[in-house]
């Protein structure tokens, strides 16, 4: 037996706020950041969950969160005025968008296709154009920076860009390319104005100065300083591990990330001029704190370096001072799973079991004006990603990724072993009559009597990641079709341990849902068409399955979609891309309230439909109306917000005030 001390806390007094707009809660990056660039005021950030934020760097507040993408968000550039934002949504493989945003009035202006990323995107000095370069010949593409079509500028052969100045009229670009020349040309009649001028090949890490007239860059060895105008290297410098720079100041100063023998260092440069001579001389050198993990992100504004850090923090460190310091981290706790059972909703985190109960959580209608909840929060045991299920009466946990698999019942703070007997870490586990099915990571399925926890089925075969009892016992799973395996579906026979392949054209299933009612198999995988893959949720029928209606298909490759069942209304509720949650049924799709999470899991019970979040929040419908009820976020510390659909604010307690923007 696991018996872990239960820490309770009842909240009997609650504070409520009543705000006017959206609500902005001041936390940090819940995934790693990919980019980070800043203005005279404001720090940008996206990470690879597809959210921006938005910082006042003098208050050291989150003043706009951004749920843009379900994809990753890379390589973002800020207008002249900090209003708009351009962006590139990817997800590494086929998939490549740049994306322009509205920042105050949060809202996508246009989206423009690419076919891979790009070696940057910038907004040009007037804001007309917005320009990036692809890994291709003549390389640069200008895109009107109000409505995103394509503008023919450059009439000539030029190659391949890496970097680009262009002067305040907007009537010259300069660039540098690869090959080892800079060139000058005319933005009005698209022509070379000069012959290519000399200068260094394959240079990287290049930024240019606010004037346009000195360029740094650097090769394996060195960083240099070269002019603009006659290709010539000013300064040499010796220097090596480098693995990001911020852009040039208005002080003419450059701050450079090195990593040496595992160790970051922080190198501050200044292009200062002696004897009519300009040189690029080391002014500062920083060993950054052991405890900090910079990723390759950074940036430079008034003395303040700006680094993106492996878990989603961003670090500031004074140039003068030498001193580090967390400038934003995350303050959410990473829900994992949550479970709903009799009105209690059980939610995991890799630090705490929760047992919450809210008043609207077993109320037929949901019409709750006065929404309060009640939590309990007990250590859990197995302190990483857990998961949850439950029978007819109870809760249990299982740990999803490092340990091997362990099913423990939950019940008034203890823990029950009911089975170890697994080989690897547990990624699903779903109770059906009387036993449950679990799938493990080596693609083990088990039937394990929910009783005794002995098990009476077993079955393994590797690269399963998707498995669903059907009527008779049986099993479907869900894998990836290899060259001996052509179909992404295996039907299972529990009673003859009999596998046979069930003909579906998809090349990889990696989510399912069984209505035992309708007796219907409901899929989500990748269908290859048009020489793309696309996102495919169909429907399965027929005694061998033959019969196949593809419900609804997502351009584009969304593995992070997620939908579920309501058997009791032969419903489904969808996720796919950026589409929002939708509800699917008799009468065809319909739209359920909206708000500014993209689902990562939905889950459901009786009139509530439940969405855990990729930020860890939870949200609440009412699936009888299909209006938001509640937006809920757990703190770290144990603390929460909640966000009713009416945009009233319930704190836990009320310092949580100045986290709310």
């Amino acid at each position: 037996m696991h018996k872990f001390k239960i820490l309770v806390l009842i909240f009997f007094t609650i504070t409520i706020f009543t705000f006017s707009d959206n609500i902005t809660i001041n936390s940090g990056h819940s995934h790693p950041i990919q980019s980070i660039t800043s203005n005279d005021k404001q720090l940008f950030s996206c990470d690879t969950s597809g959210t921006l934020l938005v910082w006042d760097i003098g208050k050291k507040e989150l003043i706009k969160k951004l749920q843009i993408s379900y994809l990753q968000v890379k390589n973002i550039t800020v207008n002249s005025n900090g209003t708009k934002v351009a962006i590139v949504e990817t997800d590494t493989i086929s998939s490549f968008k740049l994306s322009v945003w509205d920042i105050e009035k949060e809202e996508k202006l246009f989206s423009h296709k690419m076919t891979g990323l790009p070696l940057f995107i910038k907004f040009s000095p007037k804001d007309s154009f917005i320009i990036y370069s692809k890994t291709d010949r003549n390389s640069l593409v200008f895109l009107d920076a109000e409505q995103g079509y394509e503008v023919p500028v450059m009439f000539e052969d030029y190659g391949l860009v890496s970097s680009i100045y262009i002067t305040g009229s907007e009537k010259t670009l300069m660039f540098y390319s690869p090959s080892g020349t800079i060139q000058y040309w005319n933005l009005l009649n698209g022509k070379i104005k000069t012959s290519p001028i000399r200068t260094r090949k394959d240079l990287s890490f290049i930024n240019i100065t606010a004037d346009g007239a000195y360029m740094t860059a650097s090769d394996s060895n060195n960083l240099y300083l070269i002019n603009m105008q006659s290709g010539k290297t000013f300064s040499s410098t010796k220097i090596s591990g480098i693995i990001s720079s911020s852009s040039i100041d208005a002080k003419k100063e450059l701050a450079v990330l090195q990593k040496i023998s595992n160790k970051f260092i922080l190198s501050i440069w200044k292009i200062n001029t002696i004897q009519g001579r300009e040189s690029l001389n080391k002014i500062k050198t920083i060993e950054l704190s052991s405890n900090i993990l910079p990723v390759e992100e950074l940036t430079l504004i008034d003395n303040i370096v700006y680094l993106a850090g492996s878990n989603g923090e961003i670090i500031s460190t004074n140039i003068i001072t030498d001193k580090s310091n967390i400038f934003s981290k995350n303050i959410m706790a990473n829900i994992t799973d949550i479970s709903i059972l009799d009105g209690e909703i059980l939610i995991a985190t890799t630090k705490n079991i929760i047992n919450m109960k809210a008043n609207f959580l077993n109320n037929s209608s949901k019409s709750i004006n006065n929404i309060n909840f009640s939590l309990n929060i007990t250590t859990n045991p197995f302190k990483e990603e857990t998961g949850i299920v439950n029978d007819k009466f109870n809760f249990y946990i299982y740990p999803k990724v490092n340990r091997k698999g362990e099913l423990l019942k939950f019940s008034n703070g203890d823990f029950v072993t009911l089975s170890t007997n697994f080989s690897s870490p547990i990624i699903s586990a779903k109770y059906i009559d009387e036993y449950f099915l679990t799938l493990e990571k080596d693609g083990s399925c088990q039937n394990i009597n929910s009783i005794t926890g002995n098990t009476f089925f077993e079955y393994t075969s590797f690269g399963i990641n998707s498995l669903e009892s059907v009527f008779g016992g049986n099993l479907i799973a869900g894998r990836n079709r290899t060259a001996f395996l052509k179909s992404p579906l295996l039907h299972i026979n529990t009673a003859t341990e009999e596998v046979v392949p069930i003909k579906e054209s998809n090349i990889i299933i990696f989510k399912m849902d069984y209505d035992s009612i309708t007796r219907t198999l409901y899929t989500l995988g990748f269908e290859e068409r048009n020489s793309g893959l696309i996102t495919v949720l169909k429907a399965h029928t027929g005694r061998a399955w033959e019969l196949t209606d593809t419900i609804m298909t997502y351009p584009g490759e969304d593995q992070a979609g997620s939908f579920v069942v309501d058997e009791s209304k032969s419903r489904i509720y969808l996720s796919i891309g950026n589409s929002g949650l939708i509800m699917y049924g008799w009468n065809g799709f319909t739209d359920m309230e909206q708000t500014n999470h993209i689902p990562k899991n939905l889950y459901v019970s009786e009139n509530l439909l439940v969405s855990l979040n990729t930020d860890s929040s939870l949200s609440f419908w009412d699936t009888t109306n299909g209006e938001l009820i509640v937006n809920f976020f757990l703190l770290k510390s144990g603390e929460w917000i909640a966000v009713t659909r009416d945009k009233q604010t319930i704190l836990s307690n009320s310092s949580l005030k100045n986290l709310i923007n």
